[in-house]
């Protein structure tokens, strides 16, 4: 599929980030802000849903001239509840003094990926939830992975992009906790593009919440019903599970692998706009 718009054509977009999660898009920046303005622009959009929200990396990064409201929606309340705490300044500021006090351990990062998370206050929440993402291998929320010989403090990294980013949080018009089939429909329209990035079948279980077989054809069905508008894009190593469903690939390219930023990985995007 060969990209028409010609302003957007080989611009680099800026990657906004503020904490690391697994399933980052990376390397896929650029061509999902311009297939995500080229839908803009053609269809007037004047709304657009991130419907597996994750770290916020896309939603976020959708330039600011584009004046439409930003919907970013995670049914992790761990990443919600994180999320509008750094929209609010007092609260922002406390966390982030207190991530700078915060003693790196082994011990206490166990202890906070094995916390009950529904019995904590919500600055408690965001606290334990950025300091995991700041010392975890891969961004993978289980296993403590800090280097020995970093440069750096990888805590201090999160702290940088949270007072370099926050700016681009305080743009989201709502931050939701919904079902993904409760939220097409409450958002769905003739104006609204929606972008989906479900957890991949084969690396699911990475994720608090997985997808299954089922999860994948209920979210074809409510995108159909709902005559929704989006952009998807899923790994190569699930094409065989996708393409039955979804049908083939709008376009495919090959990416740098966000984990050791070697190897390489084809990935498909879906897009549906009419």
């Amino acid at each position: 599929m060969e990209n028409k718009n010609n302003e957007s054509k080989n611009k680099n977009f800026k990657r906004i980030k503020l904490f690391s999660y697994y399933g980052g898009k990376f390397h896929l920046i650029d061509d999902i802000m311009r297939e995500m303005i080229r839908i803009i622009e053609k269809h007037d959009i004047k709304c657009v849903v991130d419907v597996f929200g994750g770290s916020g990396k896309v939603i976020l990064s959708l330039p600011l001239k584009y004046k439409v409201n930003r919907v970013y929606n995670d049914i992790d309340k761990r990443l919600t509840t994180t999320i509008k705490l750094l929209m609010d300044k007092e609260k922002r500021e406390k966390i982030i003094d207190s991530l700078e006090f915060a003693i790196r351990s082994r011990d206490l990062f166990n202890e906070y990926v094995n916390s009950d998370w529904n019995n904590l206050s919500d600055e408690e929440v965001a606290l334990r939830f950025l300091y995991i993402s700041s010392y975890s291998y891969s961004a993978d929320f289980t296993t403590y992975g800090y280097l020995k010989n970093a440069s750096r403090n990888h805590i201090y990294a999160t702290i940088d992009n949270i007072k370099n980013n926050w700016k681009y949080v305080v743009q989201l018009t709502n931050i939701e906790n919904l079902d993904y089939r409760d939220l097409i429909k409450k958002y769905a329209g003739d104006k609204t593009l929606f972008y989906l990035d479900p957890p991949y079948p084969t690396s699911g279980k990475k994720y608090k919440y997985s997808f299954s077989d089922k999860d994948f054809k209920n979210l074809k069905k409510v995108l159909d019903e709902n005559h929704a508008k989006y952009i998807m894009n899923i790994s190569k190593r699930d094409f065989d599970f996708i393409i039955p469903i979804f049908g083939n690939y709008t376009f495919a390219k090959e990416y740098k692998n966000s984990v050791n930023n070697k190897d390489k990985r084809l990935e498909g995007f879906w897009i549906k706009e009419d």
